[in-house]
């Protein structure tokens, strides 16, 4: 019965924060998707951890979790894109033909 109240209490706060959480991640990633996803990672992790919280201030507690997924989120290999550049694409130029020339050719 505890943990119902726990959960109900946890969803409450997520209500209550939810737009701070997801402010705080766009303004680090730029983009509502990705600051969507980490906003809800930073629920999940929040709620993972609850047993952690010392009870003072949840407010100061969810932001530093939202700061910390961010920073990994930027920090992440697969975020860190190659860029290409003219002479890198005749190399990877498509040398079939054209879809064009296989309609023609039929």
């Amino acid at each position: 019965m505890v943990m119902i109240i726990q959960d109900k209490q946890f969803e409450n706060c997520i209500k209550k924060y939810e737009r701070l959480i997801i402010t705080i991640c766009l303004s680090f990633t730029k983009n509502y998707f990705d600051a969507e996803d980490i906003a809800q990672q930073t629920f999940l992790s929040a709620y993972r951890n609850l047993s952690k919280f010392d009870g003072k201030n949840f407010k100061a507690w969810i932001t530093k979790i939202a700061v910390n997924k961010c920073r990994d989120y930027i920090k992440k290999p697969s975020r860190n894109m190659e860029i290409l550049t003219c002479e890198d694409y005749k190399y990877i130029r498509d040398k079939s033909d054209s879809p064009e020339k296989v309609v023609l050719d039929k």
